[in-house]
């Protein structure tokens, strides 16, 4: 028996979680310089500024204030100015001004703020995070990679050849992902990285049931062989202490308080959220199971009526639906 129960405004985060976004080639160095430069001006900037603070860094990209928007670092105001974010729009981001505050802090150059962006980047474009998850010393070829990933549904999308790419260009540029000479690696991973890893191997050693406890040192050997090099700081997703009790000790489990924080936030696989909903199911004496039932056919229809927007579906199609059928 399982003691979490599902509700209502968990299908909503799960459905949620379910949309995917769009992004674009990024370059790191015109987002700083800019961040820079906007809060250097006061925090704000018109239409007209903005556009000369792009000539003023010959930046040419038509995509780079969609940029500064999708990663939660600008906004736009009533009064169509344009003003570092205090408040991002989603849970878990690194707003503009704390950016802007490290950068004059720091300098431009310094690990802390590619880790900063890495983390928006990822918590963002969340295909990122399966897709760091498939690589491992000493390092995965290309060629690879490709044929586990391109083509397949990723997290909440298709990522096609060209996505594939893009990503993997991007997350090399926020220095999330490196090459060695046997392959790709995750370099230094982001909390956002972080934490999906440590929900997605607490599912699997705990049988996917929220509040089971697991031996501490097998959760902190899945996460060490994948992360070596991570960042485990969990306030900007909105914590205010580690979301796994007993982390480092005897024995780690996730609370149900942890597990609404990472779904909210958009850091629990879709797949994983499938498994926990099925565990609930099987239990005839959990009052939620009815509507874990109704939650993964739910799901199921939202990742039916996206594929029909995809160029082709993806050749995992079955094996993701699958995840999502209801047992009798």
């Amino acid at each position: 028996m399982t003691d979490f129960v599902w509700t209502e405004v968990l299908t909503e985060y799960a459905l949620r979680n379910l949309e995917h976004s769009t992004w674009a080639v990024i370059n790191p160095q015109d987002i700083l310089r800019s961040i820079k430069c906007i809060q250097q001006g006061g925090g704000d900037v018109t239409h007209e500024e903005f556009d000369q603070i792009r000539k003023d860094l010959r930046v040419e990209s038509n995509d780079f204030r969609n940029s500064l928007l999708q990663l939660e670092l600008l906004t736009e105001s009533s009064d169509g100015s344009w003003y570092l974010t205090e408040e991002t729009s989603r849970p878990g981001f690194y707003s503009g001004k704390q950016l802007a505050e490290i950068i004059e802090d720091v300098g431009v150059n310094n690990p802390r703020i590619s880790n900063i962006l890495g983390h928006n980047f990822t918590l963002h474009a969340r295909e990122s995070l399966p897709f760091c998850c498939n690589l491992m010393e000493p390092g995965i070829p290309k060629d690879s990679l490709k044929t586990v990933l391109v083509d397949h549904y990723v997290f909440n999308q298709k990522l096609n050849s060209f996505k594939f790419d893009i990503l993997l260009d991007n997350l090399i540029k926020f220095e999330v992902v490196e090459e060695t000479e046997f392959g790709y690696v995750v370099k230094h991973a982001p909390p956002a990285l972080t934490f999906y890893h440590i929900a997605y191997a607490y599912f699997f050693l705990a049988r996917n049931k929220v509040g089971g406890k697991v031996d501490a040192s097998d959760l902190h050997r899945e996460v060490h062989g994948l992360l070596p090099d991570r960042e485990e700081d969990c306030t900007v997703l909105g914590f205010d202490q580690f979301p796994i009790e007993g982390w480092g000790k005897h024995q780690a489990w996730m609370t149900s308080e942890s597990f609404t924080r990472l779904l909210y936030a958009g850091l629990i696989d879709p797949l994983c959220i499938a498994h926990v909903l099925k565990t609930i199911v099987q239990d005839e004496e959990n009052p939620s199971q009815d509507l874990a039932q109704s939650t993964l056919r739910q799901l199921k229809k939202k990742i039916l009526d996206d594929v029909k927007k995809f160029k082709g579906e993806p050749v995992n199609l079955p094996e993701v639906l699958q995840e999502f059928e209801v047992l009798d």
